[in-house]
C-alpha cells in the first residue's frame, strides 16, 4: 500500500484483515529491538501459520523498518517464502516432523524435500503480508531497485489523495449529529472543510517553492479537523451559553435591585411615622410601670419583716421537732424488735402453746404479763385473771390473738399495767429479769419466747415514747404557732404577688410594647440599609450593567455565529501552524473567510481566531511566562494550548522551549532527548504520574518505540486508560470532570521540539502532530532587539518599562479574575442579595479596586505612548539588526556552512551597541540622532565583520549586496521590483536588433525588456539605436562600470545603472555591484577583511568553539599556535593539543576534550568531516562540556564545508576563513601582514632585500589571484600558501647576505621551480611560473619596474608605507595585472555575476510554484523519444573494411573513430531502449536506469556516454547536435573512403592518433625514426574548410580549433591582441605536418601554444602548435593563449 502517512492504510488492513477473519501481526518496536527479535517474530509467524493452520496479516510499515537489512528478509520472504538463515537445523527438523502428519494425510510422499516444500507452501498461503509505504521522498523508490520483490511480488495499491467529493461526503457524514439552524449549513460546513483542505494542500506547494518547507496534508488530518471542529463547536455553546447565563444573572439582579429601591423609599416613609407613634405610648407606659413598681416595693419591705418572723419561727420549730424525731428514732429498733417476734408466731406455735396442760413457770409469766398488756384503761388488774385458762381463752384464736398483737396501740400502752404489773415480770428496765428474754423463753417454747420478746421490746417502746411525747406536744403547739405566721404571711404575699402581677402586666406591656417599637424601629433601618445597600449595588455597577447588557446581546449574536466562526478557528488550529505569518494571513482572509462568507455560513464580518481561543488576560500570563508578544509566537502559544494533537515545535531560536520549560515547570515538566540514555523509562513515568513531557531537540525522525504515544494510540479498558509501548502495556494517567471522575483524556501533555531551522518531516509525523513554525519573525525580532538597544541606552526607560508591562500585564490578569469574581458572586448569592450586606461590600471593594485599576490602565497606556515615543529613535538600529539577523539566518541555501544562532547573534549586535563611536555633546547638534546614527553604523558593520568572517571570498560580495538591498529596502529607497528586475534579467525577443554589428542579440532583448519593465527605461532603445556612437564607445570601454552612461542617462540612480550594466556588459556586475556597495553603503563593506583569530577569540568561550571552514592551501593550526604562544597555551606545557580526525582517532579526541576542559587549555579538532558518524556524539560531548568548564578552556574545529557537520555545532560557533582574499590588492596587504620592519632590518642590502620582498609579495598575489580566471589562468589549481611566501623571503635575505651581486637566476630558479614550482604538476603551469619570476626578479627591479602598467615598484621605504603605498597604488585592477587579456576576465566575471545573481535570487521572496507542468518522468521520455527518432544506426565495420583498398595511417584513425561511434550509438540505443522499458513498467528500474533518467532531465550527458565519448563540456542538448555533426564527418568518409581536404581535427574521438597518423606518413615518405619528429603547424589564410581545392602533398589541412588569450592575424600572419568580448575567435585552416625535431632552444618568433580538447585544459592537451609571433612569447604565456578544439560559450 503506497501513500503518504495519515492516508488510512493501516485502518483499512485492519479491517479487511477483520472481516477475512485473520489475526493482524505487528512487530513491536523497543530501544533494543535487533535483527535476531525480527526473526524471532518471523519465526512466531511461521510456526502459527506453517504448524497451527492459523491465519494471519503481517502488517509492516517503513516507520518500522530500524534497519534496512531488513528488507532483505522481506525481499526473500516475498519471492519464495524462504528465508535462509530464518531456521536453524534444529529448527528447521521441528518443522518439518511437525508437518509430517499432514503431509501424509495430503496423499504426499512424506520425504524431506516434500514436507518443508509443503510447509513453505502453507505459509505462503496462510500469511498474507501488507506493507505500507510512503512515497515521499527517493527512499522507496531506491527500496524498490534495491529490492525488486517489492515491487515483482506484490500487487501495488496507491492511496491517492482524497477528492473534494469524499472530504465532503466524510465532513456530512461525521456533521450529521452537529446541531445547526439549517441542513443548508451544515452541507456547507462539509464544503467548506473541504475547500480548507484542498486550500491548505495548495498552499503547501507554493510554500515549498517560496520558503522550501515542505508541509503536507493528509485524510488523517482532515479527520483531525472534523473532530477538532465538533469539539469546539461544542466547548464553544457551552461556554458562550455559560457567560450569558451568568450575564443575565447579574443582569436580573441588578434590575431586581433598581426595581425595589422606589418601593423602599415609601416604605421607609410609613414605617418612619408608625415608629414614632408606638414611641410615644412605649413612654407613657414607662411611667405607669414606674409608679406602680414603687408601691409594690413598700408592700414587699413590709413582707420582708413577715418573712423574717415566720423563719425564725421555723427555724426553732424545725430544731425541736428534729430533737424529738431523733428520740422517737431511738425507740424504733425495740418496736422492730417486737414486730419481728410477732413474726415468729404463726398459728401453729400458738395452737402448740395453747395446747399445753400445764406449762412451765416461765411460760405463765410471759402469758400474765401479756394479758396485763392487752388488758383495757380502766380494768381492775387486781382482779385480772391471769391463770392459764384465762391466757388459753386470750389465745383462743391464734389468727385473732395474732392481729391483736399486731395492732397494739403501742403508743397509749396503759402505764399503770405496765409499771406496776407487767414489769414484776420483766423486770425494770435498767436490771430486767434474767428468765424473761427470748433466749430462754425459746428453750420452754417458740411462741412463749416470741411473745416475750415482743413484751419486752413493747415496753422499751412505751419507756422512750412517754420520755418523747411531752416534747411531742410541745412540737403541736409550736407548729401551730407557724401555721399561723404561715398563714399571716400568705396574705402579706398576696398582697405584695397581686402588687407584683400588676407590675408585671405591666413590664410585659412595656417590654412589648418596647419591642415591637424596636422591631419598627429595626425594620425601617433595614428598609434604610436595603435602600441604601440597592442605590449602592445599582449605582455601582450601573457601568456594568450597560456592559453586560451588551456583552448578553454579543453573546447571543456570537451564540448564532459560532457555526462559522469555531469552523475558521478549528481550521486555523489543525492547519496553520507550519506557515509563516503571509501565508497565514493569506489562507485566512483570502481564502477561508471569502468562502464562509460566500456559502452563507453565519459567522462574523472579521473572524479573529486568536480572540476565539484567548483572552488578553492569558496573553498576559503567557507573556509574563516568556512568551515573546509578537503576533505570529501569540498565535503559536494558542495552537500549542489548543490542539487535539501533540504540538511539534520548529524552534531554531530556541524561544517556543524556553516559554514551554517556564511555563510547565511548576508542574514537573520532564525534559528529555531522544539521544540521552533510558529516555524512554523518563517518558513512561511521566505518563504514568499525569506530568507534562518535552522531547528536545529532536531530528527528523522520531524513534519508532515512541510512535503509539506520538499516534496518541490509547485503548480503554474498563476505567483505565492503557498504551501499548514494546511488548507491554502500562497504565496511562487521566484527567479528572468536575465531580472528580476519570476521563478518557490522557493527564500528560507532550511537548516536541527542535532546533532544526527547516525540517523536513514525513507526512507520518506531520498527521500525528500540529507542526507548528516558531521561527522568530522579521518584526518581533526587531522589538526584542530595540529592547536590548534601549536597556544599553536608556536602562531607566527600559526599566520603566519592563515595569510598566509588568504591571499593565498584571492589571489585565486582576481586571478578569475581578469580573469573573464578580459574576460568580452574583450568580451564586442565595435569597434576597440585599440582605447580604457582605456581598455589596465586597462587590462594591472590587470596583473601587477595578476602577482604581482602570484608571492606572489610563495612565500606563499614556506612559506606554512617553515611553515607545522616546524608544522610537532607537528603533532603526533594532530594525537593521533583524533585517541583518534574518539575511544571515538564510545563508545557509547558499552554504550549508553557514549556520547562525539567535543566541550568538544577540552576542555579536550587544557587543555592537558597546562599540559605537560616542558622540561629543559639543560638537553635535542633537545628540540623540548622532548617537543612533553611531549605534546603526556599529551594529550594521560589527555584524558584517562578525559574519564576512566566516565567508569564503566568492560569498562575500554576495553578502555585500544583499546587505546593502536590505538596508536601502528598510529605507524606502529600493523596491523588490526593481530587485527583481535586476536578478531576472528577463529579454524581450520581439525587436530585431538594429545594432548587431556591435551590440549582442542577448544585450539588446534585454535592454527592451527593460523598457517595458520600468518606466524609467521606456526610451532606452531608441536611445541606444539613436545615439548608438557614443553607447557603443561606453559598451566597449574596458571599464564601463567606473564610465557615465551617455548623454541623460548619467543621472540614473546607482540601482538603475546597475540594471543597464547588466543588461549589456553582464561580465562587469561583479565590479559594478561591489561599486555600488561602496557608494550605497559604504568602501568598508566591500574591502576585505584581514583575517584576525586574535579579534575572534575574544568572542569564544567554553561554550563558544571557533570553527574553521577550510579552503585549499591554508592551515588553521599555523595561526593558533601563533595565538597560543601569545596566550601561553602550548603543547610543551601541556595546555594546547592537536587532533587530525580519521579513522580511529575519535576517542582520542573525547580525552582531549575532557583533558583540557578540566586543565583550562585548547583542544583542536582538525577536518571533523572526516567523521560523520562520530559528529552527532560530538554534538552533545560539546553540549555537557559547557557546564562547569575551566575559564580558559576552547575548542577549536576545522572542516570543508559538507552537509555532514550537524547544525547546532555550526550554529555555537564563530565560523572563520582564512583564504586568500579577492584581489591583488587585498592580497598584497595580507601578504605585508606576514611580517613587518624586522625582515629587513638587519640586513646589509635592505634596499634590494626591500625590492624584492615587494616583487615576491607582487608574484605571490598575482600567482594567487590568477586562480579565479579558472583555466586560463591555471591549467590546475594549486594550494599556494602564505608558507611558501615567507620561506622566499627568508631564502631572498640568506641570497643576498651571502652573495656580493645578486644571483637573479638563482632566486628565480628556487622560487620557481622549487618553492612554488613544488606545487606545479603541469608543465605548461610550471612555464607560466618561470615567465613571472622572469618579468618581475631580475636586476631592473632594483630601479623601479613597471610591474603591469600604472603600477610599478616604490623606492625603498617602512613597512608601514608599503602598506599604504599599495592600498593608493592598486585601486584600479584589471586582467593586465596578469599579463591577461582583458577578455579573460568576461567568463569568469559573467560566472561569478550568474552565481551571484543565482544566491540572490535563492535568498529572495519566492511566489509560489504551480501544481502543474510535466513530470519528470514525462519530460524524460519525450526527450528519450526524440534521441531515438534521430540516433542513425551503428556502421557495419566488414563492409568498410571490405571496400577498403589500402590500409593508410589516416585509413587506421579513420577505421578506429568508425569502430568507436559504433559502440557509442550502440550504447546510446542501448540504455534508451532499457530505461524506455523501465518507464513503461515492463523492467524493473536499476541505478544505471535511474542516473541516465537523471541526466536526461538535467540535460547532462550521461556518465556511460561519456566514458565512450570524447572529453567534452556541453550540456546535453548541445552535445547531442555535436554528435550528429561528428557523425556526418565519418558517415562522408565512408562514402568515398578518402582523406578529407581538411579534416575537422576537433570532430575526432582521439585527434593524438590524427596526427600520429600525419607523423607515420612523413616517416615513411623520408624513412626518417618516427621517434625524432614532432609536429609543425603552418597556419593558412583560409578561414573555411571549403575554401581548400585538394588535399595537402605533405601532412593533412585541418580545421575546428578556437584561440583562447589571443587571435589569429591573417593579415600579418602573426598571433595578435584579441578583439574585444571576441572570447574564442576561430583559427584559420591550418596545416600540419611533420619534421625532425629542433634543438630545444625557444625561438623569439614562435610561441609554442598547447592544443587543448576542451576549455578546462589541463588533462585534454593534445599537442603543441608553434604559432608565430611578434611580440615576446612570454606575452602570451603571461596570456594564457592556447588553442581548443571544442568550445561552450
Amino acid at each position: 500500500l503506497v501513500g503518504v502517512g495519515g492516508s488510512g492504510k493501516q485502518s483499512l488492513t485492519r479491517l479487511s484483515s477483520f472481516i477475512s477473519g485473520y489475526t493482524t501481526f505487528q512487530i513491536k518496536l523497543s530501544p533494543t529491538y535487533s535483527i535476531s527479535d525480527f526473526k524471532q517474530d518471523l519465526l512466531f509467524l511461521y510456526t502459527k501459520v506453517g504448524l497451527k493452520s492459523e491465519e494471519y496479516c503481517f502488517l509492516f510499515t517503513d516507520q518500522q523498518i530500524f534497519k534496512e537489512s531488513v528488507l532483505v528478509y522481506f525481499n526473500n520472504f516475498l519471492s519464495s517464502g524462504i528465508i535462509p538463515d530464518l531456521y536453524s537445523d534444529e529448527d528447521k527438523d521441528a518443522a518439518i516432523n511437525g508437518i509430517r502428519t499432514e503431509v501424509k494425510s495430503a496423499g504426499l510422499l512424506d520425504s524431506r524435500d516434500n514436507c518443508w516444500k509443503y510447509f513453505i507452501d502453507k505459509v505462503r498461503a496462510n500469511l498474507h503480508v501488507v506493507m505500507c509505504m510512503s512515497p515521499v521522498g527517493d527512499t522507496f523508490r531506491v527500496r524498490c531497485r534495491k529490492f525488486p520483490s517489492l515491487t515483482g511480488c506484490t500487487t501495488i495499491d496507491w492511496f491517492m489523495g482524497w477528492p473534494q467529493e469524499a472530504l465532503i461526503s466524510v465532513a456530512a457524514r461525521f456533521l450529521e449529529d452537529v446541531e445547526m439552524e439549517t441542513p443548508e449549513h451544515r452541507a456547507a460546513a462539509g464544503q467548506h472543510m473541504a475547500h480548507v483542505h484542498e486550500s491548505v494542500g495548495a498552499a503547501a506547494l507554493q510554500y515549498k517553492a517560496s520558503d522550501r518547507r515542505n508541509v503536507y496534508t493528509t485524510p488523517k488530518s482532515y479527520l483531525e479537523l472534523i473532530a477538532l471542529y465538533k469539539e469546539m463547536l461544542a466547548r464553544e455553546r457551552e461556554r458562550v451559553t455559560t457567560n450569558t447565563e451568568r450575564l443575565e444573572t447579574g443582569l436580573i439582579k441588578l434590575r431586581e435591585s433598581s426595581e425595589q429601591v422606589a418601593d423602599m423609599q415609601v416604605k421607609l416613609e410609613e414605617e418612619s411615622k408608625v415608629v414614632e407613634t408606638k414611641t410615644a405610648e412605649t413612654n407613657e407606659l414607662i411611667v405607669e410601670v414606674g409608679q406602680e413598681s414603687n408601691i409594690a416595693a413598700e408592700e414587699s419591705e413590709k413582707a420582708q419583716v413577715e418573712e423574717d418572723k415566720v423563719t425564725e419561727i421555723q427555724r426553732e420549730v424545725s430544731e425541736f421537732k428534729a430533737q424529738a424525731e431523733s428520740d422517737l428514732a431511738a425507740a424504733e429498733p425495740a418496736l422492730r424488735a417486737a414486730e419481728e417476734a410477732l413474726n415468729l408466731l404463726d398459728k401453729n406455735s400458738l395452737t402448740e402453746l395453747k395446747s399445753l396442760g400445764s406449762p412451765p413457770a416461765p411460760v405463765l409469766k410471759v402469758t400474765a404479763a401479756v394479758s396485763y398488756m392487752l388488758a383495757p384503761q380502766g380494768t381492775n388488774l387486781k382482779k385480772l385473771d391471769v391463770s392459764w385458762n384465762a391466757a388459753k381463752k386470750m389465745m383462743g384464736s391464734p389468727e385473732q390473738f395474732l392481729q391483736t398483737l399486731i395492732n397494739f396501740d403501742k403508743d397509749n400502752l396503759w402505764v399503770e399495767a405496765k409499771d406496776n404489773w407487767v414489769r414484776k415480770y420483766t423486770g425494770p428496765p435498767d436490771k430486767p429479769d434474767e428468765e424473761f428474754n427470748y433466749d430462754f423463753m425459746a428453750t420452754k417454747s417458740k411462741a412463749a419466747a416470741g411473745l416475750c420478746a415482743w413484751v419486752v421490746n413493747i415496753c422499751i417502746y412505751h419507756d422512750i415514747f412517754l420520755d418523747v411525747e411531752p416534747k411531742r406536744v410541745k412540737l403541736a403547739e409550736a407548729e401551730k404557732k407557724l401555721k399561723d405566721a404561715d398563714d399571716k404571711l400568705v396574705g402579706v404575699r398576696k398582697k405584695v404577688q397581686d402588687l407584683n402581677d400588676k407590675c408585671a402586666a405591666l413590664q410585659q406591656q412595656l417590654s412589648e410594647a418596647t419591642d415591637e417599637k424596636n422591631r419598627l424601629v429595626e425594620k425601617a433601618e433595614s428598609t434604610a440599609k436595603r435602600l441604601n445597600l440597592a442605590e449602592r449595588l445599582v449605582n455601582g455597577l450601573k457601568d456594568e450593567g450597560v456592559r453586560w447588557t451588551q456583552g448578553v446581546a454579543d453573546l447571543k449574536d456570537q451564540l448564532s455565529r459560532l457555526v462559522g466562526d469555531v469552523l475558521v478557528t478549528a481550521s486555523f488550529i489543525a492547519y496553520i501552524g507550519p506557515f509563516n505569518m503571509d501565508y497565514r494571513k493569506r489562507m485566512i482572509t483570502e481564502s477561508w473567510i471569502p468562502d464562509v462568507m460566500a456559502r452563507g455560513i453565519p459567522a462574523s464580518e472579521q473572524i479573529v481566531p486568536v480572540k476565539m481561543l484567548v483572552d488578553e488576560a492569558r496573553i498576559a500570563v503567557w507573556n509574563s511566562e516568556g512568551l515573546p508578544a509578537d503576533a505570529l509566537s501569540v498565535e503559536n502559544g494558542c495552537i500549542i494550548t489548543t490542539c487535539s494533537r501533540w504540538p511539534l515545535i520548529v524552534d531554531p531560536q530556541l524561544q517556543g522551549v524556553t516559554w514551554i520549560r517556564q511555563k510547565e515547570e511548576k508542574n514537573g515538566l520532564v525534559a528529555v532527548e531522544l539521544t540521552s540514555k533510558g529516555y524512554v523509562d523518563k517518558v513512561i513515568r511521566a505518563m504514568q504520574e499525569g506530568l507534562p513531557i518535552l522531547l528536545e531537540n529532536i531530528g527528523e525522525n522520531i524513534d519508532a518505540v515512541l510512535e503509539p504515544v506520538i499516534s496518541r494510540s490509547f485503548i480503554r479498558k474498563g476505567r483505565k486508560l492503557m498504551i501499548k509501548i514494546g511488548d507491554g502495556e502500562l497504565d496511562v494517567a487521566t484527567k479528572k470532570d468536575e465531580e472528580g471522575n476519570p476521563t478518557d483524556k490522557p493527564a500528560f501533555q507532550m511537548y516536541i521540539q527542535t532546533k532544526l531551522p527547516n525540517p523536513h518531516y514525513i507526512p507520518e509525523i506531520q498527521a500525528q502532530t500540529t507542526v507548528i513554525n516558531f521561527t522568530v519573525t522579521e518584526k518581533g525580532l526587531e522589538e526584542q532587539l530595540l529592547n536590548v538597544v534601549v536597556k544599553k541606552e536608556r536602562p531607566d526607560l527600559e526599566e520603566q518599562r519592563l515595569a510598566l508591562v509588568e504591571q499593565q500585564n498584571q492589571f489585565t490578569i486582576k481586571l478578569k479574575e475581578l469580573e469573573d469574581d464578580l459574576l460568580y458572586r452574583l450568580a451564586t448569592a442565595e435569597g434576597d442579595i440585599l440582605a447580604d450586606e457582605d456581598l455589596i461590600i465586597s462587590l462594591e471593594n472590587t470596583k473601587v479596586t477595578v476602577t482604581e485599576i482602570n484608571v492606572k490602565v489610563k495612565e500606563g497606556k499614556q506612559t506606554e505612548i512617553d515611553i515607545n515615543k522616546a524608544r522610537e529613535a532607537y528603533r532603526p538600529t533594532a530594525a537593521r539588526g533583524s533585517t541583518i539577523y534574518f539575511l544571515i539566518n538564510q545563508l545557509n541555501v547558499i552554504d550549508h556552512m553557514y549556520q547562525f544562532s539567535l543566541g550568538a547573534f544577540n552576542f555579536i549586535f550587544s557587543k555592537a551597541l558597546d562599540k559605537a563611536e560616542p558622540v561629543d555633546p559639543e560638537n553635535a547638534k542633537d545628540v540623540l540622532s548622532a548617537r543612533c546614527d553611531n549605534l546603526l553604523d556599529s551594529v550594521t558593520f560589527t555584524c558584517f565583520s562578525y559574519v564576512t568572517r566566516g565567508l569564503f571570498e566568492r560569498h562575500r560580495l554576495i553578502f555585500s549586496a544583499l546587505l546593502t538591498i536590505k538596508v536601502l529596502q528598510g529605507s524606502d529607497k529600493l523596491s523588490q521590483e526593481d530587485v527583481d528586475l535586476l536578478i531576472k534579467a528577463p529579454k524581450n525577443m520581439e525587436r530585431e536588433n538594429p545594432c548587431s554589428t556591435w551590440l549582442q542579440d542577448s544585450a539588446w532583448f534585454s535592454i527592451v525588456a527593460l523598457s517595458g519593465s520600468n518606466e524609467v527605461f521606456a526610451a532606452l532603445p531608441q536611445d541606444v539605436e539613436g545615439s548608438w556612437k557614443r553607447w557603443k564607445e561606453w559598451v566597449e570601454s574596458e571599464q564601463p562600470e567606473k564610465m557615465p552612461l551617455p548623454q541623460e542617462w548619467k543621472r540614473l540612480d546607482g540601482f538603475h545603472r546597475l540594471q543597464v550594466v547588466r543588461a549589456v556588459r553582464p561580465d562587469r556586475m561583479m565590479l559594478a555591484i561591489g561599486q555600488w556597495v561602496r557608494d550605497s553603503i559604504g568602501n568598508k563593506y566591500v574591502d576585505a577583511i584581514p583575517f584576525d583569530l586574535k579579534v575572534s577569540f575574544e568572542d569564544s568561550a567554553p561554550a563558544v568553539p571557533i570553527f574553521f571552514l577550510l579552503s585549499p592551501g591554508v592551515d588553521p593550526v599555523v595561526p593558533v599556535r601563533l595565538l597560543g604562544h601569545q596566550l601561553g597555551k602550548t603543547e610543551e606545557e601541556g595546555k594546547f593539543v592537536t587532533v587530525s580526525l580519521g579513522q580511529g582517532q575519535e576517542p582520542v579526541a573525547e580525552k582531549a576534550l575532557d583533558r583540557m576542559y578540566v586543565s583550562g587549555g585548547w583542544a583542536m579538532l582538525q577536518n571533523i568531516e572526516l567523521v560523520a558518524r562520530w559528529l552527532p556524539k560530538l554534538e552533545k560531548k560539546l553540549e555537557g562540556l559547557i557546564e562547569g568548564a575551566h575559564p580558559d578552556f576552547r575548542v577549536f574545529l576545522s572542516a570543508l564545508p559538507q552537509k555532514v557537520v550537524p547544525v547546532p555545532i555550526l550554529q555555537n560557533s564563530i565560523k572563520l576563513t582564512n583564504e586568500p582574499p579577492s584581489g591583488l590588492k587585498a592580497n598584497m596587504l595580507r601578504a605585508y601582514l606576514l611580517f613587518n620592519n624586522d625582515v629587513w632590518d638587519s640586513s646589509s642590502k635592505q634596499s634590494e632585500l626591500k625590492s624584492v620582498v615587494f616583487a615576491l609579495c607582487f608574484f605571490h598575489s598575482v600567482v594567487c589571484e590568477r586562480r579565479k580566471f579558472g583555466p586560463i589562468g591555471w591549467n590546475r589549481a594549486y594550494p599556494f600558501n602564505e608558507g611558501d611566501l615567507t620561506v622566499c623571503i627568508k631564502v631572498a635575505y640568506n641570497y643576498l647576505e651571502a652573495n656580493a651581486k645578486i644571483p637573479w637566476d638563482d632566486l628565480q630558479y628556487i622560487f620557481g621551480e622549487i618553492m612554488y614550482g613544488g606545487h606545479i604538476t603541469d608543465n605548461w603551469d610550471r612555464r607560466l611560473c618561470m615567465a613571472y619570476l622572469s618579468t618581475y626578479i631580475k636586476n631592473e627591479l632594483n630601479e623601479g619596474l613597471e610591474l603591469f602598467p600604472g603600477f610599478a615598484t616604490p623606492p625603498p621605504m617602512a613597512h608601514k608605507e608599503y602598506m599604504e603605498y599599495v592600498a593608493e597604488g592598486l585601486e584600479q585592477e584589471t586582467p593586465a595585472a596578469y599579463g591577461l587579456h582583458p577578455n579573460s576576465e568576461i567568463n569568469f566575471m559573467t560566472k561569478q555575476a550568474d552565481d551571484l545573481f543565482r544566491a540572490v535570487a535563492e535568498l529572495q521572496p519566492r511566489g509560489g510554484g504551480g501544481a502543474g507542468g510535466m513530470t519528470m518522468q514525462d519530460k524524460v521520455k519525450r526527450i528519450l523519444d526524440d534521441i531515438l527518432d534521430k540516433l542513425p544506426e551503428q556502421f557495419s565495420m566488414m563492409e568498410i573494411e571490405e571496400r577498403i583498398d589500402e590500409r593508410t595511417p589516416y585509413t587506421s584513425v579513420f577505421l578506429q573513430e568508425v569502430d568507436r561511434m559504433s559502440q557509442l550509438i550502440y550504447e546510446m540505443r542501448r540504455s534508451l531502449v532499457e530505461l524506455d522499458k523501465g518507464l513503461k513498467g515492463d523492467l524493473s528500474m536499476t541505478d544505471a536506469m535511474e542516473t541516465l533518467m537523471d541526466s536526461l532531465y538535467d540535460d547532462k550527458v550521461p556518465e556511460r556516454w561519456d566514458i565512450l565519448a570524447w572529453p567534452s563540456l556541453r550540456p546535453l542538448a548541445s552535445w547531442l547536435v555535436d554528435f550528429f555533426a561528428r557523425h556526418r564527418q565519418i558517415v562522408e568518409w565512408t562514402g568515398d573512403l578518402a582523406t578529407p581536404k581538411s579534416t575537422w581535427i576537433s570532430g575526432l574521438f582521439n585527434p593524438q592518433a590524427f596526427l600520429t597518423a600525419v607523423m607515420q606518413v612523413t616517416a615513411r615518405k623520408n624513412e626518417w625514426p618516427l621517434d625524432n619528429l614532432e609536429i609543425v603547424v603552418e597556419v593558412t589564410k583560409k578561414m573555411l574548410p571549403e575554401e581548400i581545392d585538394a588535399p595537402t602533398r605533405d601532412g593533412a589541412f585541418v580545421h575546428g580549433l578556437f584561440a583562447e588569450g589571443a587571435r589569429w592575424d591573417i593579415n600579418a600572419n602573426s598571433l595578435d591582441d584579441a578583439l574585444m568580448k571576441q572570447l574564442y575567435p576561430s583559427m584559420p585552416v591550418m596545416l600540419v605536418k611533420s619534421a625532425m625535431q629542433s634543438s630545444g632552444k625557444e625561438s623569439k618568433d614562435i610561441y609554442k601554444c598547447p592544443v587543448y580538447k576542451t576549455q578546462s585544459r589541463g588533462p585534454t592537451y593534445v599537442f603543441t602548435a608553434g604559432l608565430r609571433t611578434k611580440a615576446p612569447p612570454t606575452k602570451w604565456v603571461l596570456a594564457g593563449l592556447s588553442l581548443v578544439m571544442d568550445v561552450v560559450e
